[in-house]
């Protein structure tokens, strides 16, 4: 396990075992605070207050790892099958309308991805004239990335959607933007990288596979429990969950 998901993963349990015990101990003076409050006496009240505290904070986390943004029954099937895609045809005729933007911005449709689990999910899959940057499209959603492989061999993800904080991807996170504004954001980014020294190097369309197998490694070395406590929106983070953001890794 690469040591930044070690830490991650160190990071998620120390939050969350620090969350429910502060939760349990506020449960329990709030039951014997009202228990003292209707005069019972009973040496019963305490161990009772404890056990009904307990059985409240195990709820409270049965209702994180079930409900979540990223849900046990989600992550689950997730990470211990994958998800592996067979080449398709491009079609024009049912890529999304979001495509013609990406095309509009110099990149030409090369292959499609087709998920080959029962819902089948296809996405179309477009590259520059000189191979340096890879776009992909859900054909049903109409959700944009944009992608590019840099010379120290991690990949510049330029999204709208936050993905998991593997290590060898770099995320260019512009919630809310249009494909073109995607692809803008993209071109600005690489100008940085280049500057900086690693610039962007040919890939083959392999690559929208590759960031999505990068992100199954998160989640399956993190472990599909783990991986449902964590919130890749800091904006919104639910009480018990770790807020990761992805950008700041």
């Amino acid at each position: 396990m690469d040591r930044s998901i070690t830490e991650l993963r160190r990071r998620i349990l120390a939050t969350v075992g620090r969350r429910l015990a502060g939760e349990f101990l506020v449960v329990v003076a709030l039951l014997v605070a009202a228990g003292s409050a209707m005069g019972a006496r009973s040496p019963l009240w305490l161990p009772a207050a404890v056990l009904a505290a307990q059985l409240i904070v195990i709820a409270h986390l049965l209702a994180e790892i079930h409900a979540g943004p990223l849900p046990l029954a989600y992550l689950r099937p997730f990470v211990e099958h994958g998800i592996t895609y067979r080449p398709v045809r491009p079609d024009p005729a049912q890529m999304h309308p979001v495509t013609a933007d990406l095309i509009a911005e110099g990149l030409i449709p090369v292959v499609g991805a087709a998920t080959t689990d029962e819902d089948g999910v296809v996405f179309d899959v477009l590259q520059s004239a000189n191979q340096r940057v890879t776009a992909a499209v859900g054909r049903s959603s109409g959700t944009a990335t944009v992608l590019s492989r840099l010379a120290d061999d991690r990949i510049l993800v330029t999204t709208a959607l936050p993905v998991g904080p593997h290590p060898s991807l770099i995320l260019n996170l512009h919630r809310g933007a249009s494909a073109r504004q995607l692809a803008a954001a993209h071109r600005a980014r690489l100008v940085e990288a280049s500057d900086g020294g690693t610039p962007p190097i040919t890939t083959t369309a392999t690559l929208f596979t590759d960031t999505m197998d990068a992100e199954h490694e998160v989640y399956a070395a993190l472990g599909p429990v783990v991986a449902s406590l964590i919130s890749l929106d800091p904006r919104r983070t639910r009480r018990l969950a770790l807020a990761v953001d992805p950008v700041a890794g």
